[in-house]
């Protein structure tokens, strides 16, 4: 009985620290309301119940309605471990994964004054990456370092996967991608709100 208790508790610390298993599901949401016609204007809301207004989501622009997101935000994995992303949202998204994070292919999403992300504007790569509604991405990183992920239609839909090397985690290569990435830290640090 005692050494269950354990094991419990020991799966909740790796919940609750991101640390992923061999096969770890990264969740894409939204919470578009079905029942307002404006979505179907716009592609439509395949959610069966949703609370989010096309007027409450344009409200929010251009910092993004919060509800838009991918869960877990932060990931750590060992190399080699298997992913699935999955669209539970009732909005088409796309799990891009860019160099460094940026905006998406629709201007009027995107903060003032920041640049698409180039891989946004690949179209081959933003086709690989379309989630439609209830669809299932699955993937294999090899490479330790962080990884960066962004939806190319809602660009604050970001998610930064650190993918160790199993050996010794390959400290020098993990610095300097995280150095390479401080300014867009500042950036985000530096914001305002009204």
């Amino acid at each position: 009985m005692q050494l269950s208790k354990l094991g419990s508790i020991a799966l909740l610390l790796l919940s609750v620290t991101g640390v992923a298993s061999a096969r770890e599901t990264i969740l894409v949401l939204d919470d578009c309301d079905p029942r307002d016609s404006g979505w179907s204007e716009i592609g439509g809301c395949t959610l069966e119940k949703g609370d989010v207004s096309v007027a409450e989501f344009n409200a929010l622009l251009p910092e993004g309605h919060p509800a838009w997101r991918f869960e877990p935000a932060y990931l750590k994995i060992e190399k080699g471990d298997k992913l699935s992303v999955v669209n539970r949202g009732g909005r088409l998204h796309t799990f891009t994964e860019v160099e460094d994070f940026g905006g998406g292919f629709i201007p009027q999403l995107n903060p003032p004054g920041s640049e698409p992300a180039p891989e946004c504007l690949d179209q081959a790569i933003v086709d690989a990456s379309t989630l439609q509604p209830g669809a299932r991405l699955k993937f294999q990183e090899d490479e330790a370092g962080l990884e960066l992920y962004q939806c190319c239609l809602h660009p604050w839909m970001r998610m930064a996967i650190r993918v160790k090397s199993g050996e010794d985690d390959d400290e020098d290569s993990a610095k300097e991608r995280d150095s390479e990435h401080s300014s867009d830290t500042v950036h985000w640090q530096q914001r305002t709100f009204e």
